[in-house]
């Protein structure tokens, strides 16, 4: 059965091999059929697309040209003004685009204004001169016709001369009219059969040639009457073609034969060697594994080719099978050893699979708890971080607005997740109010009374509840805050507050005045720096409950003033891990005071953490400035 599935290949194989031979042939022959099409439906186009062959000129470029080009202004102009050299600048580019041998413009009466040429007697080249022109272009722009001249076959090529730029009205009437003319020499149509091959073409300037040239034809022709201006035939352009399909049959058919016939005995004479040297040897090996003997193969193993080496290497693997087959028996025995000592293991096993199941159960127990854990300190993390984008946005919701100081700057860095630092800066009819609150503490117990002090801060300023004055305000925010305070569950009176400075400036008085419950304001004036303190009591409960000092400023017009809290003196770093201080502080305004004051804020902002550096932040950092 696989030495006929061998000799099955074989002949399938010749079989493709013939088939293969076959389709080549063929494909060529398919291809020399094509060519031959493909000149004949190229001859039987229309004249015009041959004729733009010959005169190697592309008309839908020719007529862009006419419609687009840029230098048709320039023409349409000079036509205008009848300005024979302007027209001679632009006609020099036309002449050398389309190798024309006349080039004409007309007016708009159709009377000659200039004319280029290179025939010897350009003069009769326009019979149509006058007032026939209009009637050439039936309201279109572009026109094309034939005439015979002396015995030469011209093609003229008319175009309208309007205007294409934007800046010039469109015109339904030309300002003149362009014409190309152009000779149909025997190299032209040499050049026309040397692209078509295969094809013949003769031009005849009258009927009697033409009808004589048809009624000898012995090949296939085309025939095509080429048309003057006044529609009468100027001459006929004749093409023959050969059809050499017949010639190539018969070359082929005897290619195939011959070719066949010799690929045919290679085939056979492989076929037989096959048979010998491969079916042979690959039958012998067959019976030797269905039988599971060496005896049949013997034979082969004399041979020096493959099927020889093959034939040693199975008398080989036969050997080493029977050894293959001893050694299976030891490794029996072996195996039997070896299951009994795997049933001690396994009992070892199981106690230790106990001992794992208890660790397990122990260390699940610790995930879960350790679970809980996570879990919780992630809602807290989560809770202080949305407070913080709450806290972020209420400060940047009272940040300075339009209309406020100009050249202001305002920067806050809590020492945690929140803080409880803040600032306002508001304007209520002609002043404007700033405000910095430092209040008890930092983190959660701070963020909740920045909160309240900035809610009691926006009713005592929009409600109007004082004279909008600095001590006023902290009076009556005062007020608001140790009334918001009762008494806490193990009886006692809170004592929680805040610092808090305010600075009010009237633009209509151009007046400024400051109080502030233990927090300071600084003003740089004529490059001095000058600190004026707050009064020792703070919004809140405290042993001195008096009148907050109102304290009216001497500043004018570039003066800058600076409300901070504490956790900008207080930081501690350095080389000696010492707090900054208030008077080192003071000097870094200064030093910065001439600056912009939103680069102001970067220099203290970078002074600041660059002094604190690996250190901790010992609290909440906060500044608002601004320049008269």
């Amino acid at each position: 059965m696989r030495n006929k599935s061998v000799q099955l290949g074989i002949i399938k194989v010749s079989l493709i091999g013939l088939v293969l031979l076959v389709l080549c042939f063929g494909g060529y022959y398919l291809y020399e059929m094509k060519k031959f099409r493909e000149m004949k439906i190229t001859a039987e186009k229309t004249f015009e697309n041959i004729l733009d062959k010959i005169l190697n000129v592309n008309l839908d470029k020719y007529f862009g040209t006419v419609k687009d080009n840029s230098a048709w202004d320039d023409l349409y102009e000079a036509v205008l003004d009848n300005n024979v050299d302007n027209i001679d600048d632009n006609i020099g580019y036309m002449q050398k685009s389309y190798s024309a041998e006349n080039i004409s413009v007309f007016n708009s009466d159709g009377q000659k204004i200039y004319s280029k040429s290179t025939l010897t007697s350009p003069d009769n080249l326009f019979p149509f001169e006058g007032k026939s022109i209009k009637p050439l272009f039936e309201g279109k722009y572009c026109t094309s016709f034939f005439e015979t001249k002396s015995g030469k076959l011209l093609v003229y090529f008319g175009a309208g001369i309007v205007p294409t730029q934007d800046e010039y009205a469109r015109k339904e009437e030309p300002a003149g009219y362009l014409f190309l003319v152009k000779e149909i020499t025997d190299k032209s149509i040499q050049e026309l059969e040397k692209q078509l091959g295969n094809v013949k073409a003769t031009l005849f300037f009258d009927s009697v040639q033409k009808d004589k040239f048809i009624e000898n034809c012995q090949q296939e022709y085309i025939v095509k009457e080429l048309h003057g201006y006044d529609n009468k035939i100027s001459a006929h352009f004749c093409m023959t073609y050969t059809n050499p399909l017949g010639k190539h049959i018969k070359d082929f058919l005897l290619v195939i034969l011959i070719v066949g016939g010799e690929v045919f005995l290679i085939l056979f004479n492989i076929f037989l060697f096959f048979k010998k040297r491969v079916t042979k040897p690959l039958k012998q090996i067959d019976r030797t594994f269905k039988n599971n003997s060496t005896a049949y193969v013997l034979p082969v193993t004399k041979s020096q080719d493959e099927f020889g080496e093959i034939s040693r290497m199975i008398v080989n693997f036969f050997e080493q099978k029977e050894e293959i087959a001893v050694q299976n028996e030891l490794l029996q025995q072996q195996k039997e050893e070896i299951l009994s000592q795997n049933e001690n293991v396994m009992q070892l096993n199981e106690e230790l699979r106990t001992i794992n199941d208890t660790l397990d159960s122990q260390k699940k127990e610790v995930e879960e708890k350790n679970r809980i854990i996570t879990l919780s300190n992630k809602q807290l993390t989560d809770s202080l971080s949305y407070a913080s984008r709450l806290q972020s946005s209420m400060l940047l919701a009272h940040s300075p607005k339009p209309g406020w100081f100009s050249d202001r700057c305002a920067f806050y860095f809590p020492k945690e997740i929140v803080g409880g630092d803040y600032y306002v800066a508001q304007t209520i009819g002609t002043k404007h109010i700033a405000i910095l609150g430092d209040c008890t503490g930092h983190g959660v117990p701070g963020a909740l009374l920045v909160s309240m002090g900035i809610s009691f801060l926006y009713q005592i300023i929009d409600s109007r509840e004082c004279d909008l004055m600095p001590d006023n305000i902290l009076k009556n925010l005062r007020e608001k805050v140790i009334s918001s305070f009762g008494i806490d569950k193990d009886g006692g009176m809170r004592n929680d507050g805040m610092d808090v400075a305010i600075v009010v400036y009237d633009t209509k008085t151009k007046e400024a005045y400051f109080s502030g419950a233990q927090r300071p304001c600084v003003i740089v004036k004529n490059n001095e720096i000058i600190e004026i303190k707050g009064d020792r009591m703070p919004i809140g409960r405290y042993v001195k409950s008096g009148e907050f000092t109102r304290i009216k400023l001497d500043v004018c017009e570039g003066d800058r003033i600076y409300l901070y809290s504490d956790g900008c003196t207080d930081q501690v770093g350095g080389e000696k891990k010492r707090k900054i201080m208030s008077k080192n502080f003071r000097e870094k305004i200064l030093e910065f005071s001439s600056l912009p004051m939103d680069m102001q804020a970067e220099k203290l902002t970078k002074y600041i953490f660059d002094y604190k550096g690996e250190n901790p932040q010992t609290d909440d950092i906060s500044l608002i400035a601004f320049k008269i």
